[in-house]
C-alpha cells in the first residue's frame, strides 16, 4: 500500500488509496477539544470507525485538542464523527 501523507496547510490531506478503500476526494479535518475523562471513549470510536487523529495541544488541564481526519465520502467516517461530536460536548 502506498500512502502519500503530504498535510496542506488548508486542513486537507491528499486521498489515501489502497485496494480495500477507495476514495476520490481529499481528506478533511475537524478539531475537538475532548475532556481527559472522555479519552478512552474517544480512542475506542477512532478505532470502531477507522478514523486518524493527531493531538495538538492541551487546553488548561484536563481538556485536549485533537485533530481527526476523514473523508467526506465515507459512511463509517460521517457515523464516527457524529459520535465524537456527541462525546466532545
Amino acid at each position: 500500500m502506498i500512502i502519500n501523507a503530504l498535510y496542506l496547510h488548508k486542513g486537507t490531506l491528499p486521498t489515501l488509496f489502497d485496494n480495500n478503500k477507495k476514495s476520490n476526494k481529499m481528506q478533511e479535518s475537524k478539531e475537538y477539544f475532548i475532556p481527559q475523562d472522555n479519552m478512552v471513549a474517544f480512542v475506542k470510536l477512532l478505532e470502531k470507525h477507522d478514523l486518524n487523529s493527531g493531538i495538538n495541544y492541551a487546553e488548561g488541564d484536563d481538556t485536549i485538542c485533537i485533530t481527526v481526519w476523514y473523508f467526506p465520502d465515507w459512511p463509517s467516517h460521517h457515523e464516527g464523527l457524529k459520535e465524537i461530536d456527541l462525546l466532545a460536548d
